[in-house]
């Protein structure tokens, strides 16, 4: 653990946190939606230091204090009744991938680099686990 008492992991979650739009200038009245955990990117000093010249560019998808950074995994569950099923998980996370893929291709662009944006997607219902992979392709998500 560090002074701050945050372990070395250049990981960090949250759960339950509403994810708002990708817009820095998003009023604080807009309503987000939630996920039941999102994992992402510790701000360490070496990340700090490497994005610093990026701080147009927002890095998270929440509001307040410390929360992963650049998120790529969101994991989903069903809302407690099943009647939804996976098409209900998959309905109530679309906006939160959405969100968190234009984090990265945001920064992709200001970066001018080829990386890919990636955020893999774990939904569950009862036993059964679904694994996806989202991407952005040609302006559109997959």
């Amino acid at each position: 653990m560090t002074s701050s008492g945050h372990s070395e992991s250049p990981f960090l979650s949250t759960a339950n946190q509403e994810v708002v739009p990708d817009t820095q200038d998003a009023p604080d009245e807009l309503p987000g939606q939630k996920v039941d955990i999102i994992y992402g990117l510790y701000l360490t000093a070496e990340f700090k230091k490497d994005i610093g010249a990026l701080d147009d560019l927002r890095h998270a998808p929440f509001r307040g204090a410390e929360h992963p950074m650049y998120p790529f995994l969101i994991i989903s569950a069903n809302d407690g009744d099943g009647t939804a099923g996976f098409t209900g998980i998959e309905d109530q996370s679309a906006f939160p991938l959405r969100t968190c893929l234009m984090l990265q291709e945001k920064l992709r662009k200001a970066r001018r680099n080829d990386f890919i944006p990636l955020v893999w997607f774990l939904s569950y219902q009862e036993d059964i686990w679904r694994v996806c992979a989202c991407i952005v392709n040609e302006g559109g998500m997959v």
